[in-house]
Parts: C-alpha cells; sequence; structure tokens
C-alpha cells in the first residue's frame, strides 16, 4: 500500500547498489520517515465483519472491483455492497492488493491492463471463499484504452495485450467494467502510494468512494466506449505481421503432414490430393465470379495421373528447399535472368561463401535448386544426371526418398543406392 519505501528498493536494484553502500541522504530520509510513521498504524482498524448487526435483512450483494496504475506500482482494491430491504446500503473494505511496477520498463496502457487481470484473478479467488451468494460484479478503471481493449472484438493484439485479454474474457463480461475518474478510483492510493498519516485522514480506501453509499441513479453518468482502435495503436498487429503469423501456421501444419507419413510413395499421394481439391475449389471460385457453372459439374476422375504425381514431388521438394534454403533460393531468384553457362564462364555465382552449396554452384530450375557445374554442356547425359534436385539431408523427405530407393533396391549396398539416387536427387 505504502510505496515510497519499495520504490527505495527498486532504486537500489536499478542503480545495482551493494547490501552494504551509503544510501544517499534524499533516498534515506525518505525510508526514515516511512519507518517513523509506522507506529502511527496502531490507529487504524478494520471491522472483520463485512455486515453490521443493525443492517437486517439483505436485499442484494454486490462486488465492487477498482483498479489502477502508474510508472511505479499497480493495485486493485475490492468491496462489499450490501443493500437491505430498506434500500439502506453499506460498504465494506473486503481485499486490497499492490505491486511494485516491473523493473524492464512497461508502458502505462499494458501496466492498467495487468491490473485490471489482477482484479479478474481476486473475483474468482473470492467467489470461491465467500459464503454469500453475489448478485453482481462490477469492474471499475480510469483507463479508456484497458476499456476499449476489452469491447473490441476485431482486432488482433500483440502477445502480452492478448494473454490479458484472454484472462480478463474468460472471467468477466464486457459490461461488468465501468469508466470511474481518476480522482474518485480508490485504487489510485494503491498504484502510486500514500503516507501514513495522509492515509489515516481519508477514508477512501477503507471505505471506499462515496457514490457506493448512494443509490445507482447517482453514481457517476457511464461513458459510452467506442470500439474503433486508433490506427497508431502499438498493440494491434499490422497485416504485414498477421500475414507472417498465418505463413508461419502453415508451414506447421505442412511438415506436421510430412512428418507424419513414413513412405515417400502414400506421401506424395496425399500432397497430389490436396492439391486436386485447391485446384477444384480455385476453379469453382472462378465460377463463381463469372456466374456460370460449366467447370464445377465437371466428373472428377479418382485415379490420380503421373504429371499430378510429379506435380505433388516438385511441391513437396520446394517446400522443403525453401525451409532450409531460403538465402540461397532468393539470391538465385535475383539472378535468375543470368544464364546459368554465362555465370559459369565469368565465374560468377549468387549465393553467399557461406552457404553449403557454394560447392555445388547451384541454379533455379523449373522452381527447384538443382547442382550446377560443366555437366550442363554435357550432350550425352539427360537433364536429370546433369542437374540432380537438392535435397537437404537433416530433412524427412530426404529419408523417405533414401528409403524407398533402397527398398526398390532389395536392399542393396550403400554406394549402389547411393548411386541410383543422385541419378535424380543429390
Amino acid at each position: 500500500m505504502f510505496l515510497e519505501p519499495r520504490s527505495c528498493c527498486r532504486i537500489c536494484v536499478v542503480l545495482s547498489w551493494a547490501w552494504d553502500d551509503l544510501i544517499p541522504h534524499e533516498h534515506l530520509s525518505i525510508w526514515r520517515r516511512w519507518l517513523s510513521e509506522l507506529s502511527s498504524l496502531s490507529d487504524v482498524s478494520i471491522d472483520r465483519c463485512v455486515k453490521p448487526k443493525n443492517l437486517g435483512g439483505i436485499q442484494s450483494i454486490e462486488v465492487h472491483h477498482f483498479a489502477d496504475a502508474s510508472e511505479v506500482g499497480y493495485g486493485v482494491v475490492t468491496y462489499v455492497r450490501l443493500v437491505n430491504v430498506d434500500r439502506k446500503i453499506h460498504v465494506s473494505f473486503l481485499l486490497g492488493k499492490s505491486r511494485v511496477a516491473p523493473l524492464k520498463q512497461t508502458s502505462i496502457p499494458r501496466m492498467e491492463l495487468t491490473a485490471a487481470t489482477v482484479a479478474v484473478r481476486v473475483n474468482a479467488m473470492i467467489l470461491r471463499e465467500m459464503q454469500m451468494k453475489i448478485d453482481r460484479i462490477f469492474y471499475w478503471t480510469d483507463s479508456m484504452t484497458v476499456l476499449r481493449y476489452i469491447a473490441n472484438e476485431t482486432a488482433r493484439f500483440h502477445t502480452f495485450v492478448a494473454n490479458r485479454l484472454v484472462v480478463i474474457k474468460d472471467g468477466s463480461n464486457p459490461d461488468q467494467w465501468k469508466y470511474i475518474a481518476s480522482e474518485l478510483n480508490p485504487a489510485d492510493d494503491a498504484s502510486r502510494g500514500k503516507w501514513i498519516q495522509s492515509f489515516k485522514n481519508d477514508d477512501k480506501w477503507l471505505n471506499g468512494p462515496s457514490f457506493l453509499w448512494k443509490s445507482m441513479d447517482e453514481w457517476p453518468s457511464e461513458l459510452s466506449i467506442d470500439q474503433e482502435m486508433p490506427d497508431d495503436d502499438p498493440e494491434i498487429k499490422n497485416e504485414a505481421r498477421i500475414n507472417t503469423v498465418c505463413v508461419e501456421d502453415c508451414m506447421t501444419t505442412v511438415n506436421n503432414l510430412i512428418t507424419y507419413f513414413s513412405s515417400w510413395k502414400k506421401l506424395k499421394r496425399c500432397t497430389a490430393w490436396i492439391l486436386r481439391l485447391k485446384r477444384i475449389l480455385q476453379r469453382k471460385l472462378t465460377s463463381r465470379k463469372v456466374q456460370t457453372r460449366s467447370s464445377c459439374n465437371q466428373r472428377i476422375n479418382t485415379i490420380l495421373s503421373l504429371k499430378e504425381l510429379e506435380e505433388s514431388e516438385s511441391a513437396l521438394l520446394a517446400f522443403v528447399q525453401y525451409q532450409f534454403f531460403q538465402d540461397e533460393i532468393e539470391s538465385l531468384g535475383m539472378g535468375e535472368e543470368v544464364n546459368h553457362e554465362a555465370r559459369s564462364s565469368r565465374k560468377q555465382s549468387f549465393v553467399k561463401k557461406s552457404s553449403p552449396l557454394r560447392k555445388l554452384d547451384p541454379i533455379l530450375k523449373n522452381g527447384l535448386l538443382c547442382v550446377g557445374g560443366r555437366l550442363s554442356r554435357a550432350n550425352t547425359i539427360s537433364e536429370e544426371l546433369k542437374h540432380p534436385i537438392i535435397v537437404p539431408r537433416k530433412s524427412h523427405i530426404a529419408k523417405l526418398i533414401i528409403r524407398e530407393r533402397h527398398e526398390l533396391l532389395g536392399h542393396t549396398g550403400r554406394n549402389h543406392v547411393l548411386s541410383i539416387l543422385r541419378q535424380r536427387y543429390w
């Protein structure tokens, strides 16, 4: 509750003071003042019972959580508001929590959101422990940014905000959150701290804000929350970031598909069916745009063609090559207009010297990384022998290809399997 001494400790940590270093006078005076006022706390008392004896029958029970944050800390304070059958109101202090701000500098909106998260967790604990039936629950904050975050349903936030919004929305409803002015918010004492003498003179912390003792008609008027987020809010993910996340999710899905299979043949067939489905859906989308169904009512062949299997293999190899050799593919793509034969004659290369493919003089052929070199000038061998497709040796696909060739060759020796493999792959 009283943050000044804790601020001193925080400064000691930030400045890396040792335990036996002399404390500067300005910080030592704060500590001594706090220590001298500790004895005054003996005059502060809190009723253990939240319901006075003379209150009579209770008509409604409400729990009110107030959250606030500042650059030095954040806190939550909770009150129980009882209304009896004669409309008499009593407010009791129930719980207060405060935390020092983390050493790593954090923005005020994030601190306010963290305080709101603590309020939801405190409410869950109170519901478990209290033996009274709660009729209504209210959350109060003086941060319009937090209220906007909670009310918004469309924006995608960065991890810090998104994780805390999940906690808040799982434990509360947006319509339970209300705005309160900073000067009325009792949690302001928890976030900023207060000297003991001023704490004794001000009963807002122990008795709650004055409006809670009045009927709801006299409460502060509700503000309409604009759910539209400002374009410059740093917590909102931009479209480029969203696209990156989507790409990462897609790559994870394809990786899971590849590692699921232990047979190169089965993996190619499964991928071929997926690619066929993709083409069918694309045709249907196109047919809707031109308002015709002629391309949608074609009979689907249940047998995969050789061309489809070859496209499937190329797609899988291109995917795994991009995973392991993205820099090489992008470098070769920029110099793709230069003929690889002319490049060899001028001793040019479009991959970095540090690349593991440097010695293979790689080229891009039909969208795939292939071995380059002087064999391109040989007229008596096939294109596959001239330019074998490069397969990353640590990939799961490399294992599947080797296993398939080994089984097809009747489990022959290593050198024979390797020679057959290199007619198409490297």
